[in-house]
């Protein structure tokens, strides 16, 4: 049988016939057949049957691929632009990717809710402790209980730090410049004389508050649990041009009932983190490589593991053939006891991982090993 045959029975809404051709073998079940993968094509109706996604799913399909027209999403990012949030779930249960969401995407997943909605809460929020909250700091003990009433909003609206700003009428705009207030100097921001940008940078590094906490991150993992619970880890805001530029290294839980903690962390504890991989085994979650701020990367990879009953974190020291330290990768568990890594960026310094490093750490001894590119599967 081949992906023509599943892509037939599909397109006939016929699970029953599906189930039947499924049954001689799934070769192909993954295959691009007339522009994507019979999953592809299970979810791109007008209505879709959900007997038939399951059973796909069941039978091995991979939750990640998509089809040849829409290279640029995979199926749940699909799911979820048609406010299809069940389906995108069951997706997630089957071992969909959550780390290629945007922030928009993780809040419609999250809250199921699209931009337009949000932005439609936007004058319903009250930031009861922006004045005192509003910066970000490094926790004090592993872990610290950051949540208030200003991160909690924040994390709800997933609003970025310009919006917040815009919001309590500390922006950009002219009516509001003074250049001897507080945050006059913003206004350079938007300048196209870099002279001006580079001021204007520095003047926000003399500001004692630091960056303005949001929750609107890039490289940031988020893993969901068997209790529906889904944990946000660290990440960063913007880049480093941005006035509020931060990498931050707090952990965002928000509970299914929608109650939100926030936990931060020492730096010597758990370092600024983006861009890493996050990987659950039993009652961890293994955080393994970052970007990091510039400068600052070890030569090693860093690895990391985040307690699901405390949300304590602890530095794994490891062994073995240790990898140079890594982003943007990929990371999988492997037979219940070793994270495999592969693709990405090597971080210090910047540059492409090459396509046949593929490295495993066996979490019972905690060393490193290379794997040759022919034994990834």
């Amino acid at each position: 049988m081949s992906a023509k045959d599943l892509v037939i029975a599909i397109d006939r809404d016929d699970s029953d016939e599906l189930a039947i051709v499924l049954s001689f073998t799934n070769e192909g079940i993954n295959d691009m057949y007339d522009g994507g993968t019979p999953l592809w094509h299970a979810i791109n109706k007008y209505t879709i049957n959900v007997d038939i996604v399951e059973r796909l799913l069941e039978a091995g399909a991979n939750p990640d691929l998509g089809g040849i027209s829409h290279r640029w999403e995979t199926p749940i990012q699909f799911l979820l632009s048609r406010r299809e949030y069940e389906l995108a779930k069951m997706l997630v249960k089957y071992g969909a990717a959550l780390s290629v969401l945007d922030i928009g995407e993780k809040h419609t997943f999250l809250w199921g809710e699209s931009r337009k909605e949000r932005w439609a809460l936007r004058h319903s929020l009250i930031f009861e402790s922006y004045p005192e909250s509003r910066y970000k700091h490094y926790g004090c003990e592993n872990p610290e209980d950051l949540t208030d009433d200003y991160k909690v909003a924040a994390v709800r609206s997933g609003y970025s730090a310009f919006t917040i700003l815009d919001y309590f009428g500390e922006g950009f705009g002219d009516s509001y410049y003074d250049p001897n207030g507080e945050r006059g100097w913003r206004r350079f921001i938007f300048s196209k004389n870099f002279a001006q940008q580079v001021r204007a940078k520095q003047m926000r590094k003399n500001q004692p508050g630091g960056p303005i906490w949001c929750a609107c991150r890039m490289g940031q993992t988020m893993t969901i649990l068997e209790d529906g619970r889904a944990v946000l880890i660290a990440g960063e805001h913007e880049d480093g041009n941005d006035p509020e530029f931060c990498i931050y290294n707090d952990v965002i839980v928000i509970n299914p009932d929608g109650q939100i903690e926030i936990y931060g962390y020492p730096p010597e504890v758990f370092p600024p983190t983006d861009f890493h991989t996050a990987t659950r085994v039993g009652e961890w979650i293994y955080i393994i490589g970052s970007l990091g701020y510039q400068g600052t990367q070890p030569d090693e990879v860093s690895v990391y593991r985040l307690s699901l009953l405390d949300f304590h974190i602890e530095k794994c020291p490891t062994a073995g053939d240790v990898p140079p330290q890594m982003c943007q990768h990929s990371a999988k568990l492997i037979d219940g006891h070793n994270i495999r890594t592969w693709g990405g960026k090597w971080s210090k310094p910047f540059s492409d991982r090459p396509e046949d490093h593929y490295h495993e750490l066996d979490l019972n001894s905690m060393e490193w090993r290379r794997i040759d590119s022919a034994s990834k599967v």
